[in-house]
């Protein structure tokens, strides 16, 4: 069954991060519509388990997202690195979260093509991008940054 649940306007309208708890297995998403032109889909996601690649540099974007940063246990820190579409380091910050809250934070790192977000505790990642009403939402997950090859040896 599908069952749809209003946040309450209690709850603010700045970003903010959702548990469900249920006996059972569910699947969840939320519906965001800040104009009654346009509305996004937020998947669920997990906390990071290594560094995460945010893209910056998407043509008609004319903003860096915001990136909202939730620590559900303990307090934790998020380095946040810019880098060029040659791949170079530009710049980098450190956002701290307060344990069992959300924060919200728009990196402004002129030249940026891409962010890599590094976590130090417990961190579960969204990128929001918005253009005027328009409006998106990416759940982060760790990148892949190492890949097992095969052994190959000389034949004869």
């Amino acid at each position: 069954t599908v069952q749809a649940v209003t946040v309450p306007a209690s709850a603010g309208g700045d970003e903010q991060a959702l548990r469900l708890t249920s006996d059972r297995p569910v699947s969840a998403t939320v519906r965001m519509a800040p104009t009654a032109d346009d509305y996004a889909y937020a998947e669920a996601g997990a906390p990071l388990s290594g560094p995460a690649v945010v893209p910056v540099a998407l043509g008609a974007v004319d903003a860096p997202p915001r990136l909202v940063l939730t620590a559900p246990g303990a307090a934790a820190e998020v380095e946040v690195q810019g880098f060029d579409a040659a791949m170079k380091p530009l710049a980098s910050t450190t956002v701290k979260v307060a344990a069992g809250t959300t924060t919200a934070v728009r990196p402004e790192m002129d030249g940026a093509a891409y962010l890599v977000l590094r976590p130090k505790g417990r961190v579960v990642a969204a990128a929001t991008y918005a253009k005027g009403d328009a409006l998106s939402s990416l759940a982060l997950s760790a990148a892949p940054v190492s890949v097992q090859a095969p052994q190959v040896r000389p034949a004869g």
